[in-house]
Formats: C-alpha cells, sequence, structure tokens
C-alpha cells in the first residue's frame, strides 16, 4: 500500500482532523468499504464521515488525468493508495 506518508507519521501526532482519501483495488463496492475501514481500525483512526464511494468504469479509467491514473495503478499493483491531508485544531 502507497500512501503520501508512513503511518508512522501520524502516530502520536494528535491529529484532530483529516480527510483522507484511499483507492481500493476492489470489484465490488462494499469489499471496498471494509477494506479501507479495516485500515483506519487497524490503527485507530476513527471515521466520521464517507464523502463518496464509486467503482470506476474503464471509461472513467481511460479518461484519469496523469496523476489519478498514477494513483490507480499504484492500487491496481498494491491493493491500496492512500493520500492524507490532515491539520490540527
Amino acid at each position: 500500500m502507497k500512501s503520501n506518508h508512513s503511518l508512522e507519521t501520524y502516530r502520536g501526532a494528535n491529529v484532530s482532523r483529516a480527510i483522507v482519501h484511499v483507492w481500493v483495488f476492489a470489484t465490488d463496492i462494499q469489499g471496498a468499504r471494509d477494506t479501507a475501514l479495516r485500515f483506519f481500525e487497524s490503527d485507530s483512526w476513527d471515521v466520521k464521515e464517507e464523502k463518496q464511494a464509486l467503482l470506476l468504469t474503464p471509461e472513467q479509467i481511460d479518461a484519469l488525468s496523469a496523476a489519478d491514473a498514477e494513483i490507480y495503478r499504484t492500487a491496481e499493483a498494491e491493493g491500496m493508495h492512500v493520500t492524507f491531508n490532515y491539520w490540527h485544531k
């Protein structure tokens, strides 16, 4: 799994708020949700809200920007790609 930062960066950092973009390579949306939630729960993150979940169509994959296409390829190769955006109170 690739992240823009190691999870070690966030342990003990007293992060009060975060928006996290998770790309899970899965064939069904519930399986993707379950994988993402297990990832967060394994490190004691408290998920407050899910903003958006979708399965990309082949046409959407073909139309991804270069940056998103790289993220997609990483999720395909490693199962998941996670980007943390966080701030402190």
